[in-house]
């Protein structure tokens, strides 16, 4: 059974809301490996972040708000489908950190 899509402004909510947990809505958070607002774990994701980003090819670009949220909703995004394993993304990201406390906001 599929999870039904978030709501336009739940969506919105649970990433702000997220930014806020990770990063304290700080851009240039760096804690341990990760980094920016969605604290991204560039040692472990790296490599799948280039596959489907080829334009965000170092760190310094992942750093960039608009790219780190983008690649941040899009492992969201995968990891609420249960596509994680699939594509390669790291069990170790924000979104799948939280995917529990998700379901439960979103509920």
């Amino acid at each position: 059974m599929k999870d039904k899509p978030y709501p336009a402004g739940r969506a919105a909510s649970l990433v702000a809301a997220l930014i806020c947990v990770e990063s304290q809505g700080r851009v240039n958070a760096v804690t341990q490996n990760r980094v920016g607002l969605m604290q991204i774990d560039v040692e472990q994701n790296m490599t799948w972040i280039t596959k489907h980003f080829p334009h965000i090819n170092s760190v310094k670009t992942l750093m960039k708000a608009r790219y780190n949220v983008i690649v941040g909703t899009f492992a969201l995004s995968s990891a609420r489908q249960g596509i994680r394993s699939e594509k390669g993304f790291s069990s170790n990201t924000s979104a799948t950190r939280t995917k529990n406390g998700l379901r439960k906001f979103l509920t």
